[in-house]
């Protein structure tokens, strides 16, 4: 019998959302800070950070469209 898939509810998908956005957005800050303390940023630090905040900014579209689902349920 194969796996049954499990079902999340729009709120645990909420969840889940906020939690990798915030995952990548600590990401480009850890990354950012350690540079400026160091004082020494290199390519691949800055495409680093670029790319946890393009992340974190795809996450945050992803949440908006998420809560406009959840509110059009409630209508």
């Amino acid at each position: 019998m194969p796996d049954e898939r499990i079902e999340t509810t729009p709120a645990e998908q909420l969840e889940a959302l906020c939690n990798a956005r915030d995952y990548y957005t600590a990401l480009a800050e850890e990354i950012h800070n350690k540079a400026v303390i160091t004082q020494s940023v290199t390519q691949r630090d800055e495409q680093h950070e670029k790319k946890a905040r393009r992340f974190a900014a795809a996450y945050d579209r992803s949440i908006k469209n998420q809560r406009a689902m959840i509110e059009l349920r409630r209508g």
